[in-house]
């Protein structure tokens, strides 16, 4: 069950008991993702525990395209890093430019650190011309 974070497992286990716990490298990666989601969908500062957890508002930072490519990569590596401990040598670098609907794509790849070994994970980002980031699997 370390494939869930602490309240996702509180949460399953008082919802059902009676269920034996096992280790699931499945349900490990997609409890990576699904948390990795909410990082990229949370606006940095909105949540009151942890002022840093969430993205900041890239929208500002597109206008100065080129020039800040790499303070985005290097933002949501850092974001990735910090709030996801499960991922092992995260990777952030630009896949892709649509110049058409002002937005950059990220290829992340990163490994999920596991009891059986290390389960390589790499998927898409894109940041939107309103500055919101999304995961694409």
């Amino acid at each position: 069950m370390r494939e869930k974070r602490l309240l996702s497992r509180i949460r399953f286990l008082s919802e059902n008991p009676g269920i034996r716990v096992t280790n699931n490298s499945g349900r490990l990666v997609d409890s990576v993702i699904e948390h990795l989601s909410r990082v990229f969908t949370t606006r940095e500062g909105s949540v009151l525990t942890d002022l840093n957890y969430g993205i900041p508002d890239f929208a500002g930072l597109l206008r100065n395209y080129p020039d800040s490519a790499q303070e985005i990569t290097r933002t949501l590596k850092d974001k990735i890093s910090r709030y996801e401990p499960r991922l092992g040598s995260v990777k952030v670098k630009i896949s892709f430019v649509d110049d058409s609907r002002l937005s950059l794509h990220f290829r992340i790849e990163s490994y999920v650190v596991s009891d059986e070994g290390n389960i390589p994970l790499a998927f898409e980002s894109v940041v939107g011309v309103d500055g919101t980031v999304l995961m694409k699997r």
